[in-house]
């Protein structure tokens, strides 16, 4: 297995297309989704789980202007990240 499935900001958004994957059907489960990847379940999931921030938090990973503080070991440490975009301000220190 590789350690990591892509860069910080890219992991939004192949989070985003693995969960898409998953909600047409197109792949039947994150195991497979690991599978073809190479990687691990909780790897696919936690970026899975990257689709459901605040469209403005996406936006500056995407173009490199998130603060420092928002990296890969932000999100392992408040994972689960919770749904609503204030709450994941919150835990993730987002001003």
């Amino acid at each position: 297995m590789r350690r990591c499935c892509c860069s910080g900001r890219r992991r939004p958004a192949k989070g985003y297309l693995w969960f898409e994957e998953l909600r047409t059907g197109a792949v039947s489960s994150l195991a497979a989704i690991a599978e073809r990847e190479g990687i691990t379940v909780p790897m696919v999931r936690r970026a899975c789980d990257l689709a459901f921030l605040s469209t403005d938090m996406i936006e500056a990973i995407l173009v490199g202007e998130q603060p420092i503080e928002i990296n890969t070991e932000a999100f392992k440490l408040a994972y689960p990240l919770p749904i609503g975009w204030e709450e994941q301000r919150r835990v993730l220190g987002y001003g």
